[in-house]
Formats: C-alpha cells, sequence, structure tokens
C-alpha cells in the first residue's frame, strides 16, 4: 500500500495519507493522537531524506498525470 501511495501521490503527500489511514483504520486512534503522530512521521521522513541527506523526495506520477 505504502509503496504504491509513494509512486502515485509522490513521497510528500503519502507518508501523511497511509499514517492518517493506517492509525484510523487499523489502529483505532483518536484524531488528536492520529494528527500528533502524522506530524511526526512526516516530519522524521522530510528530516531525514531532504534536509539531512540532501535526496529529493519523489515526483508524483498521479499529479505528472494532471499537469500539475
Amino acid at each position: 500500500g505504502f509503496y504504491v501511495a509513494v509512486w502515485l501521490l509522490g513521497f510528500s503527500l503519502a507518508v501523511p495519507v497511509t499514517t492518517v489511514l493506517y492509525l484510523k483504520i487499523a489502529g483505532r486512534e483518536k484524531w488528536p493522537i492520529t494528527i500528533i503522530l502524522t506530524l511526526i512521521a512526516w516530519g522524521f521522513f522530510y528530516g531525514l531524506f531532504d534536509y539531512a541527506l540532501h535526496i529529493p523526495f519523489p515526483e508524483s506520477l498521479l499529479l505528472a498525470w494532471l499537469g500539475f
């Protein structure tokens, strides 16, 4: 699921979308916990890849198809 989301949405959108879906559907977490953990997960991946390693996020295939 995560790989397909990265392929279609791009990394910067796939992390929060899949984190929210997992925490709400599989984890049945409340919204405050879901939002906090989603922001932490996105911040970790952004900080690691873009800031620390200087590796750009893959582009979104779906947005490329739509012309964005």
